[in-house]
């Protein structure tokens, strides 16, 4: 009998505990599609124009108001910011990209100084040109910055 109101005790606080943590939170929007939600404790870079002063703050989120959100103690109003970069972060593409260009030009030097004709070492070449390639286009998309617009939306979500 003890047991079950152990039980019972703890399934409550948790329920509780559930219901006390909703709070409000950060949407992006392109093209009325929803990318990662940006809650407190999560960072964050925005581009705020302020009158003519423009300025690129990057931090995390403190906490999120119902037109304004808090980035390192600093007060952001939702109509002041201007842009976003959103930077992946599924996978490090800065460095994996450098990674990939840089054994590209490795093999391309180790193909150079090698005494084989060149034809010989044509896959080799080609292999070297794809490494690069790829190591340069994974570090260009690896964070892009979207203008605030009629297409690109930050919302504010409040939980019910």
């Amino acid at each position: 009998m003890r047991f079950y109101f152990s039980l019972i005790f703890v399934l409550f606080f948790l329920a509780a505990s559930i219901k006390a943590g909703a709070q409000n939170y950060l949407s992006f929007r392109h093209n009325n599609r929803s990318y990662r939600p940006y809650i407190p404790g999560k960072e964050i870079t925005l581009f705020v124009e302020n009158g003519s002063f423009r300025q690129k703050i990057s931090g995390i989120i403190d906490s999120v108001g119902d037109d304004l959100i808090f980035v390192d103690g600093r007060k952001i109003y939702l109509q002041n910011i201007k842009a976003i970069r959103i930077i992946r972060t599924t996978y490090n593409y800065k460095s994996g990209g450098k990674n990939l260009a840089g054994a590209g030009i490795l093999l391309s030097i180790l193909c150079a100084t090698n005494n084989r004709k060149r034809t010989e070492n044509l896959p080799f070449y080609i292999a070297s040109g794809v490494l690069f390639t790829a190591g340069t286009a994974m570090y260009i998309v690896a964070e892009r910055t979207f203008e605030i617009n009629d297409r690109n939306k930050l919302i504010i979500i409040k939980p019910k």
